[in-house]
């Protein structure tokens, strides 16, 4: 059957409401989920409100995972002279291949992520980019109880400028 899942995170600076539908498997294994996410945060003189709806195609095994997203996004943020609002609608896949010995405590193998996306003016963005990213994670035991941990992370966002693209998906 279907799982709802719900989330409500409260502080001082950041406020924030989740909830996530997940639906049984469909063709080839495809499970999908539908989400929905209000937050609100205010830094340092700067309120952002945001809000953001999406849909998701995700297949996991214990060594591969790939998943499709499309989200809407609606931002506001305000300051004591400005008021800024954007508007997206990205596309983004991701592919993550591993091989470790313990997917919840791995000491030993090697995990790597692959992410690609971005949106364009044409489909109710206010801005067209393309972000690609990559994170790789090597385990290595060192000795019964300590493992050594390498990370490494790369990416990049390939835009006219910074404004229209949602936090998100800026490093």
């Amino acid at each position: 059957g279907w799982r709802a899942r719900a989330t409500l995170e409260l502080s001082q600076r950041e406020q924030s409401v989740n909830s996530e539908v997940t639906l049984p498997p469909i063709a080839r294994n495809f499970v999908p989920k539908f989400g929905a996410r209000v937050s609100r945060e205010d830094v340092e003189g700067q309120t952002t409100v945001s809000y953001v709806l999406g849909t998701r195609l995700v297949r996991t095994t214990r060594e591969n995972e790939l998943a499709f997203s499309l989200q809407w996004y609606k931002d506001r943020k305000e300051t004591a002279v400005l008021t800024d609002r954007l508007t997206s609608f990205p596309l983004n896949a991701s592919t993550t291949w591993r091989k470790v010995d313990d997917l919840l405590y791995p000491q030993r193998g090697y995990s790597l992520n692959l992410q690609g996306g971005g949106a364009v003016e044409e489909t109710f963005s206010d801005q067209r980019f393309l972000r690609l990213y990559a994170k790789g994670n090597y385990f290595h035991p060192l000795g019964d109880a300590q493992t050594l941990i390498v990370r490494a992370e790369v990416g990049g966002v390939k835009a006219s400028g910074r404004a229209g693209i949602p936090d998100d998906f800026l490093f």
